[in-house]
């Protein structure tokens, strides 16, 4: 009876409080909110405090958790963040399994079960909501907000280096036991969520260390001097043991990249960056009386051991904007026997927004769809139509494979596009689901205000639509269907500046080539693999279903039936069942526990049915084609898979089906010279890979202001019998028409006009007023400088307003011909 009268007391008391509160805070902006829309759980917990008052409102909302009214879900506060450098998918599980916020060390109580109650919220460490205000929804559940408390300032702090911001939230249901819910707490000012200054390093992975720093500071607009620095890090090989009391801290210099060695390459880092000359200090000094690269001295030494384990700091004198700033500056983790021994080193940088965009020129719809996101934020999405005024949208996916190449954006090419991209095989999107619980791909499902809606210039925001890890949409197709009924398609392409290698298969069984992508100068960055291969027999019944692949450890190919050469293993990661290298590599994100070259464990088999070995209605072979995203397959720097063997091995007996060097692609840059009749210039062309747009440079001199210019591309080059006739341009025949389009006009799109017919497509360049052009062409109609169509060895042709017409052949610099009236 006691307990009960105290029960009613303090729920009296907290009614009284509230109230209070809330006729103090009829008018705030100190608010800090984690908002949830994940594993189909919706919900928010708002905390509110009035601007310089001493008490904080918390309520909870989850419309979808209220059942039946009883007790049962925990909230809590976590030690890190969501992870960036995991997948969605596994966020949760990473965070959730992390321990509670607990600056004070209230947990390490032997009593801690029974001091922490709500009664004694003081006794509780501060993540630990449950046991602080009990559990969600309490019994009094009333409008949806079933849990509504009151807690002091000084045991919910949103600033200093206690500051629950940018921690992890979740929910946990005690009746099954598992975590459902995820999401991470942010400051709001005026409704909206603060604003961030990132940075990021990523230290290179070796047999010692692999790292990623991801480094935010609030806006310098938002009064909040503090910096939040997340560290993931491990040691890739198991047989390394777990090692301790490793320093850490940002030094003076960037990385130098001219060293190969490890070690040489963190010497040119510099000493412990100090602008102010403060030298040693410890723990219990304030931030701002250490240098500010000590993060030793301020935050403790760090455990390295081959599970992944992460650190979050908050540190008041780290700054990523001013003159003292430590972007452009690096990381450095070193050896437990002193600064002469670098484990791992990298530079620390600006953290950019990765953007993606898929270019459309059919069926007489011009548009794009651009793709941006930074790491941990929504995706934002912004569609351009503009000349689809009138026109509603039916529907937009986005798909496994992208188009083939020569293909623009409808027809066949839309029909070579694979399923609905589904990387985690789970339901389509319905109203009731979350973005995380449903099919990456169906963008219409999870937006349905998209159907019947105009696309002529709209932006809207997508959870789960990464640009980051193993499920990148870079590289896939979007599918567009209009209300008309006509459907549109086309890749979504990433950085123009990549590296590209092909292996191509052209012994064996097997033939066909694989492709790999990645952006260049960025060793790190996710690599997109592009399987295109078939077999070389009529007999569906010859072959293996399913093959296993693999980069060697050299390169030199194995001859066809030989047994696979060794994997490429370059940071020496044990494989035998003792280092459970089965559980330890993986898709996803456990591609980083496996051997570099291990493509069979890391991007799954390659997988023939049937109909990808031949088709008997026509007696055709038909090809694999699939798309990988690679998180650990460097192409530039040291080491990488270029100039290694690729091998195609049968999973039956291990032996080679098919083997080729992956083999550089460089990208291509040729030029047309022109200098005819006073018109002095060039047009230069250049495309980063096969499957990338080619960029047209328009640069001349004479043109006359005013002047448009029609830029063609012709069949034939210019002969040496032709040059000096004063008929040079009327021998480089028609305009070149590889696909049999024909000509174009204003209103045409890619897929109607022939190749070459650049200014029918995309308008013509005018001269200026001092009579030069300076005009540049993004070409997704099919332009191509590799293969078959390229056009290098043919003409361009620049027709002026006036009459005038001066033409060039297409090659490569030095190899190019002015060609000059006589």
């Amino acid at each position: 009876m006691g307990v009960l009268v105290l029960w009613l007391l303090f729920l009296f008391s907290c009614v009284v409080s509230l109230s209070q509160a809330f006729q103090r805070c009829t008018d705030t902006d100190c608010v800090a909110q984690a908002g949830f829309a994940s594993n189909n759980v919706d919900g928010s917990i708002t905390f509110t405090r009035c601007c310089g008052g001493s008490q904080v409102i918390v309520e909870a909302r989850f419309p979808s958790l209220n059942g039946d009214g009883q007790p049962r879900y925990a909230i809590r506060i976590h030690d890190i963040p969501l992870s960036p450098f995991v997948a969605l998918e596994r966020q949760c599980t990473v965070a959730s399994a992390s321990p509670l916020f607990d600056p004070l060390n209230k947990l390490s109580s032997p009593s801690y079960s029974t001091q922490c109650t709500v009664f004694s919220p003081g006794n509780c460490a501060l993540g630990d909501f449950a046991g602080r205000f009990g559990l969600y929804p309490n019994p009094d559940c009333e409008g949806g907000k079933c849990l509504t408390t009151i807690a002091s300032g000084a045991s919910l702090p949103f600033s200093g280096v206690n500051s629950l911001l940018q921690r992890a939230v979740s929910v946990y249901d005690t009746v099954l036991s598992r975590t459902v819910a995820c999401t991470t707490l942010v400051g709001l000012s005026t409704g909206v969520p603060h604003t961030y200054t990132h940075a990021t390093a990523q230290v290179r992975l070796s047999p010692f260390l692999r790292a990623s720093l991801w480094l935010q500071q609030p806006s310098a607009g938002l009064d909040i001097n503090i910096t939040w620095a997340y560290l993931e890090i491990s040691q890739p090989n198991i047989l390394f043991g777990n090692t301790t009391q490793h320093e850490w801290g940002v030094m003076a210099n960037p990385v130098s990249l001219d060293a190969t060695a490890m070690v040489r390459r963190c010497r040119s880092a510099g000493g412990i960056y100090d602008p102010l000359d403060l030298g040693v200090c410890s723990a219990s000094d304030p931030h701002t009386a250490c240098p500010i690269g000590a993060l030793s001295q301020r935050h403790g030494t760090l455990n390295i051991s081959s599970v992944t384990s992460g650190l979050f700091i908050a540190d008041t004198n780290l700054p990523l904007r001013g003159i003292h700033s430590i972007v452009g500056r690096s990381l450095a983790i070193y050896d437990p026997q002193g600064a002469s021994s670098t484990l791992g080193c990298a530079t620390i940088e600006q953290a950019q927004s990765r953007v993606a965009t898929a270019l459309f020129s059919a069926g007489r719809v011009r548009g794009t769809i651009a793709f941006e996101q930074y790491r941990l934020q929504p995706t934002t999405v912004s569609i351009l139509f503009p000349n689809l005024t009138g026109v509603q949208l039916s529907s937009l996916t986005i798909h496994e494979l992208p188009l083939e190449t020569g293909y623009t954006a409808s027809g066949m090419a839309c029909g070579g596009i694979g399923a609905v991209y589904n990387p985690l095989q789970v339901p389509m999107c319905t109203a009731n689901t979350t973005a995380d619980a449903c099919a990456v791909g169906d963008l219409a499902g999870r937006h349905v205000a998209l159907a019947n809606s105009s696309i002529v210039n709209t932006t809207f925001f997508d959870a789960n639509l990464p640009l980051y890890s193993a499920n990148s949409i870079v590289g896939r197709a979007v599918r567009l269907e209009l209300t008309t009924g006509k459907v549109l398609c086309a890749t979504v392409t990433g950085s123009r500046v990549t590296v590209h290698a092909v292996a191509t298969i052209r012994t064996g069984p097997l033939r066909g080539a694989v492709s790999f992508q990645q952006p260049q100068g960025k060793p790190t960055a996710e690599t997109l693999v592009h399987p295109s291969l078939l077999y070389n027999t009529s007999s569906i019944e010859q072959g293996a279903q399913n093959l296993a692949w693999s980069v060697a450890s050299s390169g030199t190919c194995t001859s066809t039936g030989a047994t696979a050469t060794p994997t490429f293993n370059p940071f020496g990661i044990c494989t035998t069942e003792s280092c459970k290298y089965a559980s330890r590599c993986g898709l996803g994100d456990l591609q980083f526990g496996c051997q570099v070259g291990d493509l069979t464990r890391s991007l799954g088999e390659l997988s023939f049915n049937n109909s990808s070995k031949s088709d008997k209605s026509v007696g055709m072979p038909v090809p694999l084609r699939s798309l990988y995203t690679g998180l650990q397959l460097p192409m530039s720097d040291s080491p990488s898979i270029t100039d290694l063997a690729l091998q195609l091995i049968d999973t039956s007996d291990s032996s080679v089906l098919g083997c080729a060097l992956i083999e550089p692609v460089p990208a291509r840059t040729v030029t047309a010279l022109l200098n005819t009749d006073g018109v002095i210039g060039s047009v230069t062309l250049h495309q980063a890979s096969p499957h990338s747009p080619t960029t047209l440079e328009v640069q001349l001199t004479g043109v006359g202001a005013g002047t448009p210019a029609n830029v063609t591309l012709h069949t034939l080059p210019l002969t040496d019998r032709s040059v000096g006739s004063g008929r040079e341009c009327d021998a480089v025949g028609d305009v070149y028409d590889p696909y049999g389009r024909g000509g174009c006009d204003a209103s045409s799109t890619s897929d109607e006009c022939a190749v070459g017919d650049v200014s029918g497509r995309y308008g013509s360049v005018v001269g200026a007023a001092d009579g030069s052009v300076d005009g540049e062409y993004v070409d997704v109609g099919g332009i191509q400088l590799y293969g078959g169509t390229s056009v290098i060895g043919r003409s361009v042709v620049v027709s002026l307003g006036d009459g005038r017409v001066v033409c060039g052949n297409v090659g490569y610099s030095g190899n190019v011909r002015s060609v000059v009236s006589r």
